[in-house]
């Protein structure tokens, strides 16, 4: 049985929804960077999306700070 293959073409703006959702960056302010690399043993090039963005802190989330105490 051959496997199904399937092609998905996404714009920059796509890739950059993806990465921030699953991650929880701000959408708003992100910028991204997508560079081809060639020297690559494994494949002989490749593509590396770089994505920048603050964290998004939801408003019922709980932080907890923690003092290291030397002892």
């Amino acid at each position: 049985m051959k496997p199904k293959i399937s092609m998905v073409l996404l714009d920059e703006n796509q890739i950059l929804d993806l990465i921030c959702g699953a991650n929880g960056l701000n959408r708003g302010k992100a910028s991204m960077n997508i560079n081809y690399v060639e020297n690559d043993t494994r494949t002989g090039g490749s593509w590396i999306i770089q994505a920048r963005a603050p964290e998004e802190i939801k408003p019922k989330s709980k932080i907890k700070l923690c003092k290291r105490q030397n002892t």
